[in-house]
């Protein structure tokens, strides 16, 4: 008997029953060419890695097949021997530098016929000076000059006291080094001081001295010392390494004398210019400044 059936195709009936080889094939196939991309990668990212292994400049190395080479700053940077002799920062240059002394002058101007208020002093500055040392001055130097009087002089040390923890404005205590300088030289005043004399003010500090401190210090003087409306009055604030940080000293002179015909220490003394360093004195001397860059 005949039966109707449909137009055939050559296409059989689709298989469900693959076995597994067939069906994870194409997923095996993709899962191997993954694997040699990270390879390839990975292979990549070692010789770039290896390319920038530091060397010497002496040899050189092979690694899996990689050769590196030196760097170009390798002859650049080169550590301190273990047994090097430290570097002394107290010779050569370096140590010319830091004994060099830095000095501050200008005119101090009262703005009142009493003398306690002054002008602002940071216009009060005319000069700025660096000088290779500074030179001692032997007491002789200082009695030998008729006309050249110390009025007085003092030392102070800075003092910052914290007030702990119960932060009370009243139990911090600040004291600053060229104010106690000028306390303390107000306590020894010997001596007078006529109207045609000129009063020059000598500070002397380390480092750390602040110029700012030293015109408080110069008020304080100016209002406390009895001297008449025509003294001409000037003040001089050297900073040097070798005095400690943290302290300052201040002379006060009064001198009539004339530099002109005097050399060195004494021309500087005859100029009122005189720091008490030490137990000593001492002075810098023109002749000693830094030649300008």
């Amino acid at each position: 008997k005949e039966r109707s059936e449909g137009p055939r195709t050559t296409q059989g009936p689709i298989r469900t029953n693959q076995g597994p080889d067939e069906q994870t094939m194409p997923k095996r196939r993709a899962s191997r060419s993954h694997r040699a991309a990270a390879v390839v990668a990975l292979g990549t990212l070692l010789q770039g890695a290896l390319s920038f292994a530091p060397t010497n400049s002496h040899s050189s190395r092979s690694d899996r097949g990689v050769t590196t080479s030196p760097t170009q700053l390798f002859d650049f940077i080169r550590g301190e021997a273990v047994d090097a002799e430290p570097f002394n920062l107290d010779e050569g240059g370096v140590g010319l530098a830091k004994r060099t002394a830095v000095r501050v002058s200008g005119a101090v101007k009262p703005s009142s016929k009493e003398g306690t208020e002054l002008t602002d002093m940071a216009k009060c500055i005319d000069n700025l000076t660096r000088y290779e040392r500074l030179r001692p001055v032997e007491e002789s130097t200082v009695g030998s000059l008729d006309d050249v009087a110390v009025i007085c002089k003092g030392g102070g040390k800075e003092l910052y006291q914290d007030p702990g923890s119960n932060n009370r404005v009243e139990d911090k205590v600040v004291k600053l080094a060229p104010l106690e300088a000028a306390a303390s030289a107000l306590t020894s005043v010997t001596g007078s001081i006529s109207e045609d004399k000129t009063v020059v003010f000598n500070f002397l500090g380390g480092d750390d001295l602040i110029i700012g401190e030293v015109t408080e210090a110069c008020k304080m003087l100016v209002g406390n010392l009895e001297m008449g409306s025509k003294n001409k009055i000037r003040f001089n604030s050297v900073s040097f390494t070798d005095v400690p940080a943290g302290t300052c000293s201040v002379t006060v002179v009064a001198t009539g004398a004339s530099a002109g015909g005097k050399e060195g220490t004494e021309a500087s003394v005859a100029r009122g210019e005189l720091y008490s360093l030490g137990g000593g004195w001492a002075t810098v001397c023109e002749g000693d400044a830094a030649a300008e860059d």
